[in-house]
């Protein structure tokens, strides 16, 4: 097999992972939301999109009539790292604005990991008090180098941006 070795999946909406279930049965999924690994709660709240835009879950408050709260498990980035004994030397994440909870985490990935690719989602707070720019510095101060940089720039036009680094 020239595929991966393994794919772990996280995916704390219910019918999102049964979903990662069907179109992935060889990998290993976890149902659950992704938290910094300083953070002990065992479980978060988690809001689904009931509207139309369905890919909008996150364990992030966000104000609308158009979500639905459930308690979800956790689980940290430092424990998928060690549980398998693999080396993972990929990460992708699109974590709804949960990535900025992971400021300590994306800029300590293990050294084995040599690509990342992550979304960042933008919002006025997002930008204008640095937050998105912190996170980037943070990555590239940890060895990564930008193959696909990020548009922070173009905020408020793009709402998002998918960043691609390799070390």
């Amino acid at each position: 097999d020239n595929g991966a070795l393994r794919v772990v999946g996280i995916e704390p909406a219910p019918e999102n992972a049964a979903l990662y279930r069907i179109n992935a049965p060889e990998a290993t999924l976890h149902e659950a939301a992704l938290v910094a690994d300083n953070d002990l709660r065992d479980t978060i709240p988690f809001y689904l999109s009931t509207g139309m835009n369905t890919g909008s879950h996150s364990a992030v408050t966000r104000r609308s009539s158009l979500r639905r709260e459930i308690e979800v498990q956790t689980i940290r980035l430092k424990d998928i790292f060690i549980e398998g004994g693999e080396t993972i030397v990929s990460v992708k994440m699109d974590i709804e604005s949960g990535e900025y909870a992971l400021v300590y985490e994306l800029g300590h990935l293990p050294s084995q990991v040599t690509g990342l690719a992550l979304e960042l989602h933008f919002t006025q707070r997002k930008v204008t008090r640095g937050r998105a720019q912190h996170l980037v510095a943070e990555i590239e101060a940890s060895g990564f180098k930008p193959i696909r940089k990020t548009k922070i720039q173009e905020y408020p036009r793009m709402r998002g941006s998918v960043g691609v680094w390799t070390r």
